[in-house]
């Protein structure tokens, strides 16, 4: 299979057609993130987690997204804290051809009937057709007819009983000018807003 030729270079570095193309070659680079405080989930103050290894671990949500029925082009909300489940769901997303939706954490625990109501009113705005939710933040937000199907972000991690692994990934056809973020405002200063990413 030949790689898709890179269309610009930007101080150095190769700028690739895609989002996925992007994720494909930050995987032939020894670079990668660090977790740090709450966003590691180890006893360690940080850690350091390698493209390849998130990549791989993106596939598997990828795959686990197209067997709930994800397709290119959907929208999913993912609602947690900063983690590397959360980054890992973001990428698989991208690779699933799907435009990810992060929602704004509550800013008050005491207002959790407001926090609720608006970040169903974000989702359906949103058009998204899964939830994906952290285990922290599950048991505050309870599906009502009319939402999309709500999956916890532990059920299509790599590893999760049952869940499809990064083998069964299927690459989908790359969209160099599709959607990949639609990121909603916090509301705390005025209205909340989308704004789309392509």
């Amino acid at each position: 299979m030949s790689r898709p030729q890179p269309t610009a270079t930007v101080a150095g570095v190769v700028a690739a057609d895609s989002i996925v193309e992007r994720l494909v070659h930050a995987v032939e680079r020894d670079r990668g993130i660090r977790f740090v405080g709450r966003s590691n989930v180890g006893d360690e103050e940080s850690v350091f987690v390698p493209w390849r290894e998130l990549h791989a671990d993106a596939r598997a949500v990828a795959a686990g997204l197209a067997a709930r029925g994800v397709s290119p082009g959907d929208h999913v909300a993912i609602l947690g804290p900063t983690s590397r489940a959360l980054i890992t769901a973001i990428q698989g997303c991208w690779l699933a051809g799907a435009a990810s939706m992060v929602l704004p954490l509550p800013m008050r625990m005491g207002s959790i009937e407001v926090f609720v109501e608006s970040t169903r009113a974000r989702i359906i705005h949103g058009e998204a057709a899964l939830l994906l939710i952290d285990d922290a933040l599950a048991d505050f937000y309870e599906p009502v007819e009319g939402d999309p199907p709500t999956v916890r972000l532990a059920e299509v991690a790599s590893g999760a009983p049952g869940a499809p692994g990064a083998d069964d990934y299927e690459r989908q056809d790359d969209d160099a000018e599709g959607l990949v973020i639609l990121q909603y405002t916090s509301g705390s200063m005025s209205k909340t807003k989308s704004v789309m990413i392509p």
